[in-house]
Order: structure tokens, then C-alpha cells, then sequence
């Protein structure tokens, strides 16, 4: 055999080594899982180009992306103020090419405030929906939760509550929140109950928006009750957390049945 046939042979047995050991590592090695997050990996397609596009077909379009939306939801929350949350930007492509698409507004701002985190999405949205829908009563509701008790916006609130309290099926809480906010706002842990538990009520089942809504009015019913069990007086506080179990009477002091966070009102920042 030739130096050369000898080298050859040399290069085979390295290679199939080689081989041997990747195929051993990749069968015994647990490799790192790859998140990428929904932020970065949708695809959201530049307005005026998508206006182009669908010429004549705006409809269709907006209902494929309607469809699409609904199916890729996430639930992170996004914490930036600069109107560039994947979500937001598909539902304002949507309302751009179907403008009287009332479902999206409702959709988009509800799910925006709640499950998204991001306040100045829904703010547009609502904004976008009441020009055009200016007495819609599910957009007065929920535009007005928003701007009284997430963004702290007064003015805004007291023009959704007004125009909200000339409808038929108003709640009467609502002109106890119009005096309210004409004086100075305040965070009401009772009173965002109320409001959260209509949502809840009139929100379809096994939906992400209903889940969360139950995590939120559990949160702030045990904070109201535990406050209340756990002062001097408690003959007129509720045993009973949200789920229908009792609290805990432990080391002298009432718990919830199972652990929560505190729910707090956010506060707009400059």
C-alpha cells in the first residue's frame, strides 16, 4: 500500500470517528430548547403595501387575517409605549382595510388592555373604534375601564361614561364612577370588580379573556375579604373566596385557600 492509499485510509477512519461521536452526542446530549418569541417571529406586512395588494379583495384579506390572528394570539405581556406590539399593528392592518369591522375593535381592545399589557395599543384601537362606532355600548364599557383605571385618563373616561350611561342597559354604578372621575380619580378595588365582573359575565367560556378575568376578580375579591376578616370587626365580611371555597383561619390570621397576586391598577408614565 502507497503513502498516499495509506492517507486516504487514515482520512475514512477519521471521518467515520468523527461521525460515530456526533451520532453518540446527538442520541445522549439533551440540546438547548430555541424559544422565539411571537414578537420577533410574526409577520406584519407594511400598511400602504398591503393597501396595494388587496385592491378589491380588502375583505377577504382582512378576514384572512382575522382568522390568523385569532389562531397565533399569544399571551405575553408587552411592555413597551411605542405602538409596535405585533398584535396591535396586525389589528390596526385589519381595521385599515375593513374600517366597519366592529369585531375587531372590541377584540383588539379588550384583548390588548387585559391580556397584552400594552395600554397605548388599546388606547388607539378604541380611539379608531369610537369615531365610527360612537355609541357602541361593548366599546364604551370597555374603552372606558381602560381610560379610568389603566391609563388614568379623566377626560377620556368621563366621555365614555356619559355617553355610555344614555343607554337603556347602563349599570347604575356607572353614575357613581362619572361623580368620581369629575373630582379626581382614585384606584377602587371594589368598584374595578364590578366593572371586571360584567366583563366576565358577558365573556364566552373557556376563552383567554375569561381565564384571566377570573384570575383578576379571585385576586381582588380575596384582597377585599382578607382585609376585611382580618380586622376587628367581621361579622359582615365574606368567607367565601371567589371560587366558592372557604378562607383559611391560620395562626390567627384568615388566608386564601390558594396563593395569589395582589391585583394592582396600573398608572400612566410620562
Amino acid at each position: 500500500m502507497t503513502i498516499g492509499e495509506k492517507l486516504v485510509y487514515m482520512k475514512y477512519i477519521i471521518l467515520i470517528f468523527f461521525f460515530s461521536i456526533a451520532g453518540f452526542l446527538n442520541h445522549t446530549v439533551q440540546q438547548p430548547l430555541i424559544v422565539v418569541k411571537k414578537q420577533s417571529s410574526a409577520l406584519n406586512i407594511e400598511n400602504s403595501i398591503l393597501q396595494f395588494f388587496s385592491i378589491g379583495q380588502k375583505r377577504l384579506v382582512s378576514s384572512l387575517l382575522w382568522v390568523t390572528t385569532l389562531l397565533e394570539a399569544d399571551l405575553e405581556h408587552y411592555n413597551e409605549k411605542d405602538l409596535n406590539s405585533w398584535l396591535f399593528l396586525r389589528f390596526n392592518s385589519i381595521i385599515n382595510l375593513e374600517p366597519n369591522f366592529l369585531g375587531a375593535y372590541h377584540f383588539g381592545g379588550q384583548y390588548l388592555t387585559i391580556v397584552k399589557n400594552d395600554l397605548l395599543g388599546a388606547d388607539s384601537i378604541y380611539d379608531r373604534g369610537l369615531k365610527l362606532f360612537p355609541n357602541d355600548y361593548k366599546l364604551l364599557f370597555d374603552s372606558g375601564f381602560l381610560y379610568a383605571y389603566e391609563l388614568q385618563d379623566q377626560q377620556k373616561a368621563i366621555h365614555s361614561y356619559t355617553k355610555l350611561l344614555k343607554h337603556k342597559n347602563a349599570p347604575p354604578f356607572v353614575k357613581t364612577i362619572l361623580a368620581k372621575l369629575k373630582f379626581e380619580l382614585s384606584a377602587d378595588l371594589e368598584e374595578t370588580y364590578i366593572l371586571l365582573l360584567d366583563m366576565y359575565k358577558n365573556e364566552p367560556e373557556k376563552t383567554i379573556l375569561k381565564t384571566k378575568l377570573e384570575k383578576d376578580l379571585y385576586a381582588i375579591k380575596a384582597e377585599l375579604d382578607l382585609k376585611c376578616l382580618n380586622s376587628t370587626d367581621i361579622a359582615k365580611c365574606n368567607k367565601i373566596d371567589f371560587e366558592g371555597n372557604k378562607y383559611i383561619y391560620l395562626n390567627s390570621k384568615y388566608r386564601a385557600p390558594r396563593d395569589f397576586k395582589p391585583y394592582k391598577i396600573l398608572i400612566r408614565k410620562d
